[in-house]
């Protein structure tokens, strides 16, 4: 049975790795692991320490609603990720796939492809877990893009506080 997925991908002998669109046959793996992790693991200090960074940099004063939303906002979503499901998969070749899954993996709907990788905007947005907590924390951080992972400058302060499945 061959799966269409968005997943991470590394290529043998590069220690590179991106987000392919690829097909693979269950038949084509040869060693498969298996992790429920959680994508990142915030605890208030680092939460604290980046609303600080964050809200200077971004000229916003310290209000106390602003601060106690995104908090509040960012633990729903470190719940909401809490148990990702991290499948490392080895092709005879070397190659090394990598998929992520919250629930049930979306669907692409143009393509049918899943959804199995954090770096992407879909994997986020069309998750009926994750999707309504990233559009509430955009409602006043509209440039919050977690999919971007340190590309984001939220997302980046806060991993600059915390050990995260993100760095891996």
């Amino acid at each position: 049975m061959a799966l269409g997925m968005y997943a991470r991908i590394c290529l043998p002998g590069d220690d590179k790795w991106s987000v392919q669109r690829m097909t693979v046959t269950m038949e084509s793996i040869t060693v498969t692991t298996y992790e429920t992790l959680p994508l990142f693991d915030f605890n208030e200090r680092s939460i604290d320490r980046a609303w600080m960074s964050y809200a200077t940099h971004m000229g916003y004063d310290n209000r106390p609603i602003d601060k106690e939303r995104l908090k509040t906002d960012l633990h729903d979503l470190m719940d909401a990720v809490s148990q990702v499901d991290k499948s490392t998969m080895v092709l005879p070749c070397g190659t090394k796939i990598v998929t992520y899954c919250v629930g049930q993996p979306v669907e692409d709907d143009e393509t049918h492809f899943l959804e199995m990788s954090w770096e992407r905007e879909a994997w986020w947005m069309d998750n009926p877990h994750i999707a309504p907590i990233v559009e509430s924390i955009h409602t006043y951080h509209p440039d919050f893009k977690p999919w971007e992972g340190k590309g984001d400058m939220l997302m980046s302060l806060l991993l600059d506080n915390r050990s995260s499945l993100l760095r891996r």
